[in-house]
């Protein structure tokens, strides 16, 4: 077994094949919650290790740069998503 059922169980997928389709789109939708809330933390501790960076080289202009520089990652990685799941969005970009 590769990819996302690698380490996984298979009566773990047994059982969640088996669960009724509300159960499975709840446990979808939690895991999507929680990935986000990782996605979030991880750009605040980019912004973090930025500021931190540039504090060291020049106080006057580490804040700015570290908030341009972590809205820049931010929204290229949003168009990214958005170029990906373009096709299954319910408002046509």
């Amino acid at each position: 077994m590769k990819g996302l059922r690698a380490g996984v169980t298979p009566a773990f997928w047994k059982l969640y094949y088996n669960t009724p389709m509300q159960v499975r789109n709840v446990l979808n939708k939690l895991w999507q919650f929680i990935s986000f809330i990782f996605v979030l933390y991880g750009f605040y501790l980019f912004f973090l290790f930025v500021w931190d960076t540039a504090l060291r080289v020049n106080d006057r202009i580490a804040l700015p740069l570290a908030l341009l520089t972590t809205l820049l990652l931010m929204s290229l990685s949003g168009l990214l998503w958005l170029r990906k799941h373009r096709s299954s969005l319910p408002i046509k970009i």
